[in-house]
């Protein structure tokens, strides 16, 4: 999934056949590394709505990458590709952390009561007719 964004067309050029590689290498390094982040507790990032916007927020890189390749210098696109690792390896942990943790029971438990099963009217409800 990460060589999508990895623009194919640097590398027919003799100088510039290492910028793939670069990119790959910067996306994988900082990723690691934002990994470690969250143990600070400061920084880590605990609010679902928080995550959720977060996480939601990083469609914008789309359109960043798109005129990047298009109209951008190569230092901008170590950039953006540095801050999409970044981002994934920080929410990757965050949201890993926070999701386990769930809703109480106790606010579903009456839906999931009221919910029964109500077979329909063409349905053979002999099951066990030998």
């Amino acid at each position: 999934m990460k060589f999508i964004w990895v623009p194919s067309f640097y590398v027919g050029n003799g100088d510039l056949c290492r910028y793939p590689i670069v990119l790959v290498a910067m996306y994988n390094v900082v990723d690691f590394i934002a990994r470690y982040i969250p143990l600070v507790q400061r920084l880590k990032l605990e609010s679902r709505k928080g995550l959720l916007i977060a996480t939601l927020s990083r469609f914008l890189l789309v359109p960043a990458f798109y005129f990047t390749a298009k109209y951008g210098d190569q230092g901008w696109m170590i950039f953006l590709t540095s801050f999409l690792g970044l981002t994934n390896g920080y929410l990757t942990v965050c949201v890993m952390t926070v999701a386990p943790r769930g809703y109480k029971a106790s606010l579903y438990i009456p839906q999931l009561i009221k919910c029964r099963y109500k077979p329909m009217k063409h349905e053979n409800r002999h099951y066990h007719r030998i």
